[in-house]
């Protein structure tokens, strides 16, 4: 009998092992949404200083700065994922993770194309209001 409680006490403790590295990849994936909100931040701002100056050239390392960032928000993520799915069977949090990926990938795609109808309306506007602008 004694070796039956023993056996309990281990099969708690992996039990609680499992959670801790559970939350422990939870807030994992939020420091890389952390990360991924500060990442969009400064590419919005460096949008805003190209809309003023139309220095392409810094615009375009300004592009290629934020994918490579959000690449690697996405590829610690796919880890992330890969970790709760396969070796904590938890296939209903890498779920969510999931969604919430394809939901930053869409944002992501939708951004370059939502600053460039926005800086063309912005030049549209101004050539309206003077003709030489843009």
């Amino acid at each position: 009998m004694h070796m039956g409680m023993a056996e309990g006490s281990m099969a708690c403790n992996d039990h609680g092992d499992k959670t801790g590295s559970e939350l422990q990849l939870l807030h994992q994936f939020l420091g890389v949404q952390r990360e991924r909100a500060e990442n969009y931040s400064i590419f919005h701002k460096q949008f805003r200083t190209f809309l003023q100056t139309r220095n392409d050239m810094c615009f375009k390392e300004a592009m290629a700065a934020a994918t490579s960032a959000f690449n690697r928000c996405s590829k610690q993520v796919i880890q992330i994922e890969m970790s709760l799915r396969d070796e904590l069977q938890r296939s209903d949090l890498a779920a969510l993770l999931r969604k919430v990926q394809v939901r930053k990938i869409w944002g992501r795609l939708r951004t370059p194309a939502f600053h460039l109808d926005r800086s063309f309306s912005l030049c549209s506007f101004s050539s309206h209001a003077e003709e030489d602008a843009c």
